[in-house]
């Protein structure tokens, strides 16, 4: 504890870390799938409107795919051996968003 604020766990009986809560108001639980791997998220602090985050992983446990707020995408593809080969971030982004980038020559690729 510092200052009188405080950060504390709880947890699942094989140990994994099920939620997270702090003395200003954050909690913060956690999903799992059946082979223990974080398949969501959830964020939030006091009235303050929900974050949430979903994860998907393919049968070796690699994260392929994690949803983010906003619509924002990430997603990863492996080569044969199992390591990153390709990870791909699609923003949901508005035209103006999109016009205020080429007008600053902010070179991004967007799918």
């Amino acid at each position: 504890m510092k200052n009188n604020h405080w950060i504390a766990s709880s947890y699942y009986e094989l140990g994994y870390r099920s939620q997270i809560t702090s003395s200003l108001g954050a909690k913060i639980d956690v999903a799992r799938n059946e082979l223990g791997n974080v398949s969501q998220i959830t964020a939030s602090r006091l009235e303050q409107e929900n974050w949430a985050a979903k994860i998907q992983y393919n049968e070796l446990g690699q994260e392929i795919e994690r949803i983010l707020p906003g619509d924002v995408i990430s997603k990863w593809q492996y080569d044969v051996t199992g390591r990153p080969k390709h990870h791909r971030i699609t923003p949901h982004l508005s035209n103006l968003q999109i016009m205020h980038m080429f007008i600053n020559r902010i070179q991004v690729k967007i799918s």
